[in-house]
């Protein structure tokens, strides 16, 4: 455990507002989506050419070399969700829920509608290629057929009734064609002119929502009574439970050769090796993940998800990787620098900065995993299910939460081999959040006997001391390593994140930086806190590089190079200004951002930026002094004004309140003395406040007894 420093810190906070200088800085790397790798909604086979539809609006295609992914032109599809795509040849079909379908002769460069006799049914919900013939399925409009590439379409659902008419999937097994609907399976023997119900053994109006032929059997998947069989075309259905979870949701089928593949929603993948009589389930990284879609093409088989993107398996689902992740949509709230490795909360782990982003699933996938945490070779995984443990730079995890009474873990943080974490709000006895030990590497935990008001959001351990912020109820501190604790002030605004230096205890709250002024004094007093900047701005982050501090925010980046004194705006070329987390890696400042993804920016540009940064507000220092400092009635307040003005000088309290009006009115160019009178005022810590043209200057004030 480290050594306290003692140190005495001094700070006048300004904002610098830096203009950005040549080109932007900020990189976006290749990071996925919110929430954590896209939605996917359908596929479509062409050769070897897979196209899918992504979160609703986007198309992509790649071919069976499985990571590259090329994002289609949709912007001639109109501003509604594309809800299905199909393939034949070298036309390709997007079905859309308002503009009905449209078609693309040249890859997806551009596209065109094609809806003659769509007119009233412009709502699709399903596209199907079966030979010659293009099928479209309308929501609660029934079925429609083109015969010439859609160039016009006519109703092709005569027998379909009620219910019926909402299709959920079509399949054609030579030389029929069959529609599962809400309603049961229909058979249409003449290319979809007529239908008639094949319903014998399902279930009185079951919901079919997936279809598969395989070998001599058909197989149906219900909404709600689980998968049938049918060895004679439909004629007669049997319930299939050899293998699969009661009443099974499957979701989607693909084949691939001997080897037929069922979707289980949140259950992962299943294999049928003698179509789909009995069943066994594939690798377990897909467990607890909604799957939505299969698809294979040769010996590949692709899984798409809602919101974890799409997987793929090359040995018939034995092991699954990731292939696809959005770029476009995610929301990275935490961020974990571990030697050459980069961390994002999810799953997911890069080690080239940010170029390619891989799937750490095993034993993880589907736990709520948000905060990642490194404590020598140990990497822990926590969220909202307890805490995982790594050994292999997340390759695989093991649950390590032996004595942990409440699994809400919303902090971590780790000092040595001694692992604390912070609870969120529990149900009971009184809605408190917690903070729990584990002195044997994660293997078991104990309570550090402290209970907070609200749930615990963040943590920090220097030596004996640890600290724990709060939800609004202030900070927590304890002094002997977690045997007692006392309040430690803050109290009113969430504290989102700590920062321990060589000199300094930063505090990221939700109305600025603030920093301790008692942690390094002997005696301690960390109930004395100080604004360090960026008042009235949410802090979401805070990370440090030698001199360098940076706090991630709702308003982008910024960079103080002396502890907080000013701080510039370093956020040019940051589309996504708002900022949750942020990790410092080998080279670069990585920032987690709402909506962008994550995005990196070389060290050196802010080197760079510093020097300049610092010779700014130099210029603009008034160069504030108080003598004596600490005082015990009354001090002197001198700083030197650069330009004319107006002018105010005020002392503030620890929480920003006004408790001296000193002075108010004009001021000319030059030096500039006060002297504050405090012996009515309690003892404690204050804060001078200097503005002249709008120009803001701080200076704490220690006041004694």
């Amino acid at each position: 455990m480290k050594n306290m420093k003692t140190r005495i810190l001094i700070i006048i906070a300004a904002l610098v507002i830096f203009p950005a200088s040549g080109q932007s800085q900020w990189v976006q790397t290749n990071w996925p989506p919110l929430p954590f790798g896209g939605s996917v909604s359908c596929f479509a086979i062409s050769g070897n050419i897979l196209f899918a539809v992504i979160n609703g609006n986007s198309i992509f295609r790649t071919t069976n070399e499985e990571t590259t992914w090329t994002s289609l032109d949709t912007t001639g599809l109109g501003n509604t969700t594309r809800t299905a795509i199909a393939a034949s040849g070298t036309n390709i079909f997007a079905g859309t829920y308002g503009n009905g379908v449209f078609r693309s002769l040249n890859g997806g460069i551009s596209w065109s509608a094609i809806n003659t006799g769509l007119a009233g049914n412009l709502y699709i919900k399903a596209l199907y290629v079966s030979g010659s013939n293009l099928f479209a399925a309308s929501n609660y409009g029934g079925i429609f057929r083109s015969t010439n590439n859609g160039s016009s379409w006519g109703k092709s659902d005569s027998g379909l009734w009620g219910s019926a008419f909402y299709i959920n999937a079509l399949l054609t097994s030579s030389p029929n064609l069959f529609a599962g609907t809400d309603s049961g399976v229909f058979i249409s023997v003449n290319n979809g002119i007529s239908w008639s119900a094949i319903n014998n053994g399902l279930p009185l109006k079951s919901e079919v929502v997936a279809l598969a032929a395989h070998g001599t059997n058909l197989l149906a998947a219900t909404l709600d009574s689980g998968m049938f069989l049918s060895s004679d075309n439909g004629t007669n259905w049997s319930h299939v439970s050899n293998g699969l979870p009661d009443k099974a949701y499957v979701t989607t089928f693909s084949s691939s050769g001997s080897n037929l593949f069922a979707a289980v929603y949140d259950s992962g993948v299943y294999r049928s090796t003698d179509s789909g009589t009995t069943w066994m389930r594939t690798d377990s990284s897909l467990t607890n993940i909604p799957i939505s879609v299969l698809a294979a093409i040769d010996t590949i088989t692709f899984a798409g998800t809602l919101g974890y993107g799409i997987f793929l398996s090359r040995d018939n689902g034995r092991s699954w990787a990731t292939s696809y992740f959005d770029t476009l949509y995610s929301t990275v709230s935490t961020l974990t620098a571990n030697g050459t490795d980069l961390f994002a909360d999810g799953d997911l782990r890069t080690t080239d900065s940010g170029t390619m982003w891989t799937s750490m699933s095993a034993g993880l996938k589907g736990n709520g995993v948000d905060i990642f945490a490194v404590s020598g070779t140990k990497l822990f995984g926590v969220g909202d299910s307890g805490v995982f443990l790594s050994t292999d730079s997340g390759m695989n995890w093991t649950r390590v939460d032996t004595g942990l009474t409440n699994k809400d873990v919303t902090a971590f943080t780790a000092d040595g081999t001694d692992l604390f974490l912070g609870t969120g709000q529990t149900s009971a006895p009184a809605g408190y959040g917690g903070i729990f030990r584990s002195s044997d590497g994660g293997l078991s935990w104990t309570s550090a006997h402290v209970q907070t008001p609200t749930g615990v959001s963040s943590l920090a351990v220097n030596g004996t001391y640890i600290f724990v912020g709060t939800l609004g109820a202030g900070i927590l501190e304890s002094t002997n390593y977690g045997t007692s604790w006392t309040a430690a002030g803050l109290g009113g605004s969430p504290i989102n994140s700590f920062l321990v230096t060589d000199s300094n205890l930063f505090a990221a709250t939700g109305s600025g930086v603030y920093v301790s002024m008692g942690i390094f004094l002997s005696p301690s007093n960390t109930t004395s806190w100080m604004g360090a900047g960026l008042d009235r701005v949410n802090i979401n982050a805070l990370a440090v590089s030698g001199t360098n501090l940076f706090a991630g925010t709702d308003k982008g980046v910024f960079l103080s190079t002396n502890n907080g004194a000013s701080w510039a705006n370093v956020s040019a070329g940051l589309k996504d200004t708002e900022v949750l987390s942020l990790a410092v890696c080998e080279s670069n400042l990585f920032a987690g951002t709402i909506g962008g993804g994550v995005w990196r920016c070389s060290l050196s540009y802010f080197d760079t930026l510093g020097k300049s940064t610092v010779a700014a507000s130099e210029a603009r220092s008034s160069q504030i002094q108080c003598y004596p400092n600490p005082f015990s009635q009354s001090t002197t307040i001198s700083f030197t004004s650069l330009e004319s003005g107006a002018a105010e000088v005020n002392v503030v309290n620890i929480l920003g309140a006004p408790v001296a009006g000193i002075f108010s009115g004009e001021l000319d160019a030059g030096e500039h003395s006060f002297t504050w009178d405090a012996s009515s005022l309690p003892p404690g810590m204050y804060e001078c406040v200097v503005n002249v043209n709008g120009n803001v200057e701080r200076i704490p004030l220690s006041h004694l007894r």
